[in-house]
């Protein structure tokens, strides 16, 4: 668990935001780390301090008090269906985001943190701020209530503004009446038609035209008023605007119906009437609030109208007018023009004229109608200014007319030179239809459903969407929609930049999947229950049908074993969703080693069923072996090898890393826990790692007691510094080395080892032991009269090719091992040097002979050990361990040498794949 422990922690430093690791044992929760992040950002005043009580963590760290952290804790034990945790304070909000990992002995769950400050102390602050935003911009009156008990939160400039009352005079709907209608009873006439209006909930009711009120300083106006109940925000909206000038015109008109009906036919702002027959002409009030003339009687002569016309523009108006008089089939003229206004700045305007004329044709009359197109011009101009710099920007924009508070079914105007070249069309392919038609498929429906919900409350929204060119070339585009408000404060466009970010969300979703995987493999879950996990990570980021794994046979070099998942849960071969030769494929991705896409145009009767449209498949490597296939299922044919290769490139090779190292620890705990010698890690601490079952046996003692005691209690005090100098020998050097140490069991027996000691690494490790129990054959070796009883007893005690070479005869005598181990009859195996040479692998004879002959020729040397391979019976060849004792004569010859094989395959196998 210290291992696993350790891993954990270090995942727990990946994470981009403030994080801790809960360990949950039952029902106690402990803190056990945090993160850099959640250190600098959490409000602690200490030092954490690892298994730190739960609830004490989030007191010091985030100001809890009981009653929330005991919220926390009953929401941990709802994590799988409730993932996540929400608080609100009056300064910070928090969110809390859940990831159980299930161990053996305990679960431990890492814990996300997002912490956001409140903008304001006051809570009612704090319910108006998002209106303010949008509010305070607005040249309509705003105010917001509360529904439940009339409070009045907010209320914009301009509201007080119509009203003539400030904030403070309306503290709630009942301080509204009781100013805005000073006269009882007319107080109580408006109170009743508003209060019945706003209870149907009908909103077309609560939209009330030309209503009378009074202002603080007893001026009468009529504004216009609307209610939009916001219910499950128990709020309500109210927006007002003034009518009283336009109320107050439209009477006048009303009034001189006659004289201005033919006006009518032109767009009226400043109206004008012309007998021709008269040198003057008939100003309406329109030029005093549009140019400020204020003129008595409304009486102005002709030269003083043409005194205002630009000087440059005279000649080209004079022109055009009389022309336009000479057409006797004319009855309407428009000209533009400059016009001086009372402040001497020249107004841009446009004159819309009606001629009457009489019976032979003769004009007599001319009514006219003087807009002033200044601000209509300019913003004309602006807008062909923003036209031509949004065609030429990068982003590919978009523009759609609002039809409704629907985003999906507004329709496109308008797209940019950028946006046509992203998804390879012409902007007459586009414009016309709505976002519904153009933007959703099967695979964003949701996404879309869930922004239209956002959109529907005129809310921007941001999110990342797969998207498709007319080519079907699938890419992530990032959608940023905004709601555009006119003058008037009314919603009319929507404007949606797209981006193609798919080499952002590509890499996150490698990012994503790497991580998992990793986390994936630190358990002890079985390899189909870990594939099944991956798969179902990978149709979540992909939205794939379904996910096959192919793994390679361990003794063979062809694919055997095929499992395949959808939607999380293995499927059976015979269902029918797999049915279409996919071991044909995988076996083609298997031997030539590249990924592959496939799209099925006319696809099986089980495709079609299924509606597999693509599939894509790629090797699992692990150190440039092939270890098997991954299949994917889609059901659409959008172009995304792209995408594909990018993710799973590096994929590949983590997945078939893992599932190598998965095989090998099965294997290596398989091995170590049957095998019949001594097997134990050494740390670097002075204690043992991990020993195996037949060690414990054999001194008597439990796993726990020997790994929580120093390893040295087991040794013989004599040996104690003959252990330390092997241990250290192998973790400074590379390579194998032997020592007999004596051991002590539990009931104090000494027990003779033969111990060999190695390292997978030069430095610092941890050291490999593998101990033989001798004490036997030693014991049986001493109490026997010649060096030949010796030997056979040796040869048939232990499990080695034990040999006994006479160099003086030339001839060597085998043990039984050699028949054990390697399959040769220690009888009719040949005596010769050069036979025992022939069975040596030809790329090692040559080195093992010189080594051989070496340690013979140097008198001071009396050992002898070489690593080789060596041919077995039935032709296949084993890793060998060969030492020998070199017996000498008085001068220092060679005389004789006795040694043993030992068979190392399943070291090698092991240490391979650790490396």
């Amino acid at each position: 668990m210290s291992r696993a422990f350790s891993q954990l922690k270090q995942v727990l430093d990946f994470f981009e935001s403030p994080a801790f690791l809960i360990s949950a044992i039952d029902d106690k929760l402990t803190v056990v780390d945090i993160n850099d992040k959640l250190t600098a950002d959490s409000l602690r005043e200490k030092n954490f301090k690892a298994d730190e009580d739960l609830d004490y963590f989030l007191k010091i760290s985030f100001k809890f008090d009981d009653a929330s952290a005991s919220k926390f804790r009953k929401q941990l034990k709802l994590s799988d269906s409730t993932p996540f945790f929400e608080i609100d304070f009056e300064d910070r909000s928090y969110k809390f985001e859940y990831k159980p990992l299930d161990f053996e002995d305990r679960t431990f769950i890492f814990v996300t943190v997002e912490s956001n400050k409140n903008t304001s102390m006051n809570r009612q602050d704090s319910e108006v701020q998002f209106y303010k935003r949008i509010f305070d911009s607005l040249p309509i009156g705003i105010s917001v209530n509360r529904i439940d008990d009339s409070k009045t939160l907010y209320v914009n400039s301009e509201f007080s503004k119509i009203y003539g009352w400030e904030f403070e005079d309306l503290t709630d709907v009942e301080a509204f009446f009781q100013n805005v209608y000073p006269d009882e009873q007319e107080r109580e006439e408006m109170k009743n038609i508003i209060l019945r209006d706003i209870e149907s909930g009908d909103p077309k009711r609560m939209h009330w035209k030309n209503v009378s009120i009074t202002t603080k300083n007893g001026k009468r106006k009529i504004v216009n008023a609307k209610n939009i109940p916001l219910y499950d925000q128990n709020l309500i909206i109210s927006t007002v605007t003034d009518v009283t000038e336009s109320t107050r015109t439209q009477r006048e008109l009303e009034n001189a119906k006659t004289r201005f009906g033919l006006a009518a036919q032109a767009t009226s702002d400043a109206v004008w009437d012309w007998d021709l027959s008269d040198e003057e002409l008939y100003w309406s009030d329109g030029y005093e609030r549009l140019f400020g003339y204020k003129i008595k009687g409304n009486r102005v002569s002709k030269s003083f109208w043409e005194s205002k016309i630009h000087p440059d523009d005279l000649t080209s108006f004079s022109d055009s007018l009389k022309e336009a008089l000479n057409d006797e089939d004319l009855y309407k003229w428009t000209f533009d023009y400059r016009f001086l206004d009372n402040d001497k700045n020249y107004a841009n305007v446009r004159e819309n004229v009606v001629i009457l004329r009489d019976l032979s044709g003769k004009p007599i009359r001319l009514i006219g109608a003087l807009q002033d197109i200044t601000k209509p011009l300019k913003r004309e101009n602006h807008l062909n200014l923003l036209e031509k710099l949004v065609d030429g920007t990068k982003d590919a924009i978009l523009v759609t007319d609002v039809k409704s508070n629907s985003f999906l079914n507004s329709e496109i105007v308008y797209v940019n030179s950028s946006f046509q070249r992203l998804f390879e069309c012409d902007s007459s392919e586009i414009i016309g239809k709505t976002p519904q038609e153009f933007y959703v498929t099967p695979k964003s429906a949701d996404m879309f459903l869930e922004l239209e919900t956002e959109l529907s409350q005129w809310n921007s929204v941001d999110a990342d969407i797969l998207s498709y060119t007319k080519t079907d070339l699938e890419f992530w585009n990032n959608l940023s929609i905004t709601p555009i408000v006119n003058d008037e404060g009314w919603f009319t466009h929507w404007m949606v930049v797209n981006r193609n970010v798919s080499d952002l969300v590509t890499n996150r979703h490698k990012k994503e999947l790497l991580t998992f995987t990793h986390s994936a493999f630190q358990g002890d879950d079985s390899m189909e229950s870990l594939l099944c996990k991956i798969s179902l990570k990978i149709e979540d980021l992909l939205k794939s049908e379904f996910c096959e794994f192919w793994l390679k046979d361990y003794y063979s070099d062809a694919l055997s074993k095929a499992l395949r998942f959808k939607k999380g849960e293995p499927v059976d071969r015979d269902s029918g969703l797999l049915n279409y030769r996919s071991e044909d494929f995988a076996n083609e991705i298997f031997k030539t080693a590249k990924s592959k896409l496939l799209i099925h145009k006319n696809g099986s009767n089980s495709e079609e069923k299924n509606n597999i449209k693509l599939r894509y498949g790629f090797q699992i490597r692990s150190h440039e072996e092939c270890l098997g296939v991954v299949i994917l299922g889609f059901d659409d044919a959008y172009a995304r090898e792209k995408t594909l290769t990018s993710i799973f490139g590096e994929f590949s090779l983590q997945l078939g890393n893992a599932i190598s190292r998965k095989r090998t620890e099965k294997e290596m705990g398989i091995f170590f826990e049957y095998t019949p010698d001594f097997l134990c890690i050494f740390g670097k601490n002075g204690y043992l790692k991990k020993i195996n079952k037949r060690a414990c046996e054999t001194l008597g003692y439990d796993e726990k007691t020997i790994l929580s005691t120093p390893f040295l209690n087991y040794i013989k005090e004599e040996d104690h510094e003959k252990t330390l100098a092997l241990v250290r020998k192998a973790r400074e050097y590379t390579g194998y080395y032997s020592d007999e140490i004596r051991a002590i069991t539990k009931n104090r027996k000494i027990l003779h080892v033969d111990w060999t000691v190695f390292s997978l690494d030069e430095g610092d490790k941890d050291v490999f032991c593998v101990g033989r129990d001798i004490t036997a054959y030693k014991d049986n070796l001493s109490s026997l009269k010649t060096q030949n009883e010796k030997f056979k007893i040796l040869s048939e005690t232990v499990k080695e090719a034990v040999w006994d070479f006479d160099l003086i005869e030339e001839r060597i005598i085998w043990g039984k091992g050699l028949k054990t181990l390697f399959g040769y009859d220690p009888g009719k195996f040949a005596v010769a040097e050069e036979v025992w040479l022939e069975k040596l692998h030809p790329e090692d004879r040559k080195r093992v002979k010189a080594s051989f002959d070496s340690a013979l020729d140097k008198a001071e040397e009396n050992e002898w050990r070489e690593e080789y391979r060596f041919k077995k019976e039935n032709g296949s060849y084993a890793y060998v361990l060969d030492r020998g004792t070199i017996v000498r004569d008085g001068e220092g010859k060679a005389i004789r040498m006795v040694g043993s094989i030992q068979d190392i395959s399943e070291y090698k196998h092991c240490q391979k794949n650790n490396s």
